[in-house]
This record gives structure tokens, C-alpha cells and sequence, in this order.
């Protein structure tokens, strides 16, 4: 792909997020819009134990600068304590990418909550993910041989 086609594509890309986000049923906190889909989740079927990166993404709806938007990301209930938290800026009719990781993930159901405040409003979308537990092995019927006359060292 040429730079030139990848510029464009970006610059649609850019136009249109404010568009997708505000079509597929999207909070607002302020003048930053956002939806359950601007939560992604990498790896998208996690493992017991995994780190599960989240990446969120935020449109301004406004023609200036959003400045002072905070954003967290809570495990499973909103009262948790944030696996991440920080205050962003986002450009005049732009977006912003948010990036946190939640450690060692437990199996079970699951939910990413993003919570966001800006302009003295909040809001908060959630996305549900299943984590699938490790290969849980019992031996249940061993079997030595030899049975007898073994010796520290031998193969059996």
C-alpha cells in the first residue's frame, strides 16, 4: 500500500470513527463519545492466567480540543479498583486510543467496564468475555515396571 493511500485511508478512518461510535447505540461523558464496541480486547479468547490487554477508543464530538477526560478501566464491577486510569486529551473532531492491561486473569465470566468523565458528566459501557481455564490433569492409575528392585537412578 503507498503512503499516499494510507494517509487517505487514515484520514477517512479519522472522519468516520465520530460516525460509527455515535451509530452503534454510543455514551456520551461530555463532549467524548464512546460504545461498548470501542472496548477491544487482545488476546480476544483468553487463557487462565493470561494478561488481557484492553484498548478503548474515544471520539470529541466537539469542533475544539476535549482536554481533562478521564478515563478508567475496572474488572467485572464498577466499584473495583481501576487496572488502569489515566486523564487524556483529544483532538478537535479526533479520537484517542487508551491502553491498560489486567494482570493474571481468573477463569470464568468476565467484563471489562470503561468508565469516562469529562465536563462534570460520566458514563460507562461494559463488554462481557469468557476466560477458559488450563488443561486440569489427574493421574488416576500409574503403573510401574519394574515393580521391584528399584535403585536411585534406574529408569522405570
Amino acid at each position: 500500500m503507498s503512503m499516499r493511500r494510507a494517509t487517505a485511508v487514515g484520514i477517512v478512518l479519522a472522519l468516520l470513527l465520530p460516525l460509527l461510535l455515535t451509530l452503534a447505540s454510543a455514551e456520551q461523558a461530555g463532549d467524548v463519545t464512546f460504545s461498548s464496541d470501542s472496548i477491544a480486547l487482545s488476546p480476544s479468547s483468553p487463557a487462565e492466567g493470561d494478561d488481557l490487554g484492553v484498548t478503548v477508543t474515544l471520539a470529541n464530538a466537539v469542533s475544539i480540543e476535549t482536554t481533562g477526560v478521564e478515563v478508567s478501566l475496572h474488572g467485572d464491577n464498577i466499584s473495583n479498583l481501576a487496572f488502569h486510569q489515566e486523564t487524556v486529551s483529544i483532538a478537535a473532531d479526533g479520537f484517542v486510543q487508551v491502553e491498560g492491561t489486567w494482570t493474571d486473569i481468573p477463569f470464568g465470566s468476565h467484563s471489562v467496564i470503561l468508565v469516562v468523565s469529562h465536563g462534570g458528566q460520566s458514563a460507562n459501557v461494559s463488554k462481557a468475555f469468557q476466560v477458559s481455564g488450563l488443561v486440569d490433569l489427574v493421574a488416576s492409575n500409574l503403573v510401574l515396571d519394574p515393580v521391584t528392585g528399584l535403585h536411585q537412578g534406574d529408569l522405570v
